[in-house]
């Protein structure tokens, strides 16, 4: 099922094959740990969550502990299994700070930082335990359509953006795995880049939000077509069921942090 308005940040695109190491926190390299950090439960009235950092403090609002799982390992919601039934229906809010000894967190550098910070957060306070497998499921391959790709090589000699929201994407100097890491966080499923495609493009992607094309507010027309035929008729790109290996996060055990 499509996510509507999927925000992409193309950062974390960038970074979406780093996992962070789970070695002891005693381990960790040098400003891998926040200076401080405050963890009490979220108002359970509230909607939503949210984040925001100024480089030096960290603050979440109302979030789970299974999406600090997936931010601290860069992984998606379907690449985290086990532990207790709480991880992914008790809200947090957190407040953490870097140490003035500390860069800044800015840039691709500061996300790579912030999640061993959070890797750090959740074994010392959440006394996570957990370790990686890498199992069989089920995925989307992304290949070329029979008619020819319809991608044009970008004009940019480097730099690359990707843009998204309700069903409308603009890529500028977008390789076709940043294509395939994009879709699957839409898809939530792993999309996986089958085509051998090299290169960096510049596209535009225009589907219908929901699962099935949905019917314009006059009932005569359709919304837009589904990601399935808007990725075959726009860009010459295919989605094909089948299985794949996927890594995934198996937390062995946590414990609800004590307020501070």
């Amino acid at each position: 099922m499509t996510r509507p308005g999927t925000q992409v940040n193309l950062i974390l695109l960038l970074v979406s094959s780093l996992y962070g190491q789970t070695a002891p926190v005693g381990n960790a390299s040098a400003g891998a740990a926040f200076e401080v950090a405050s963890i009490k439960p979220s108002d359970p009235n509230a909607s939503g969550s949210q984040s925001n950092s100024d480089g030096r403090l960290v603050s979440m609002r109302n979030w789970t502990t299974h999406r600090l799982l997936q931010r601290a390992f860069d992984v998606q919601s379907y690449q985290v299994t086990g532990g207790p039934n709480w991880l992914d229906s008790l809200g947090f809010d957190i407040n953490a700070k870097v140490s003035e000894s500390e860069p800044v967190l800015r840039g691709k550098e500061g996300l790579q930082r912030v999640q061993m910070m959070l890797q750090a957060l959740l074994r010392e306070r959440f006394q996570l335990e957990s370790h990686k497998e890498t199992r069989t499921l089920p995925v989307y391959h992304l290949t070329a359509s029979k008619s020819g790709v319809k991608l044009t090589a970008s004009a940019a000699a480097e730099g690359s953006s990707m843009n998204s929201k309700n069903g409308h994407l603009t890529a500028e100097g977008v390789s076709v795995a940043q294509l395939a890491a994009f879709l699957s966080r839409t898809m939530e499923r792993p999309v996986l880049d089958a085509t051998g495609i090299p290169g960096r493009f510049d596209f535009a992607l225009s589907w219908s939000p929901q699962e099935v094309a949905a019917k314009a507010p006059d009932g005569n027309e359709s919304a837009g077509p589904s990601i399935f035929t808007a990725l075959q008729e726009q860009l010459g790109l295919k989605l094909e069921s089948g299985k794949g290996p996927v890594e995934i996060i198996v937390v062995d055990h946590a414990e609800k942090p004590t307020d501070n």
